[in-house]
């Protein structure tokens, strides 16, 4: 098998990954094709902002997805980095890699669905509690009765016009 060694040729991918998904791993396979080993640095960003998961849950995420890929990457936590600054040429590149569009448009989806899901937290309890509250058994017990027409009703009052004109 593949044995890490730290003076060879290395990507470094650093990003939030919240959550990792199939975009990060398309970016990590052309990486890993390319020079042979990654290190990743998950950004310290758990509950700032759009971010809900910790290191710990995000390392999990990306060693389960690439264990096929053993001793070829390791994963660390990096600050909340938001520049990146050289000066001159120092012996490596910074590079885009191009993901096709229904890649990106999967990741933008992810995360439109993981905010509709917040949007729709506090709704879905609301949905929830009214269930419940309709389907009480008291509820149940009161259509019940309408349905069966067992729901006492108050008389019709008839008045009745009476002229004894004989």
């Amino acid at each position: 098998g593949y044995k890490w060694h730290n003076k060879k040729p290395t990507v470094l991918m650093l990003g939030r990954y919240q959550p990792w998904h199939y975009g990060h791993r398309q970016i990590f396979e052309k990486a890993v094709a390319r020079v042979g080993q990654v290190i990743i640095y998950v950004k310290d960003v758990h509950q700032i902002g759009d971010n809900p998961f910790s290191f710990k849950k995000v390392k999990k995420f990306i060693v389960q997805d690439l264990k096929d890929f053993k001793n070829r990457f390791k994963v660390y936590l990096a600050a909340n980095i938001t520049n990146v600054f050289y000066g001159r040429k120092v012996g490596y590149k910074i590079e885009k890699i191009k993901l096709s569009f229904e890649i990106n448009r999967l990741n933008t989806n992810q995360q439109n669905l993981l905010k509709e899901y917040e949007t729709f937290k506090d709704k879905n309890l609301k949905l929830v509690t009214q269930s419940y509250t309709n389907n009480s058994p008291a509820n149940i017990e009161r259509q019940a009765k309408q349905d069966l027409g067992m729901i006492k009703k108050k008389p019709k009052k008839i008045y009745l016009n009476i002229n004894n004109e004989e």
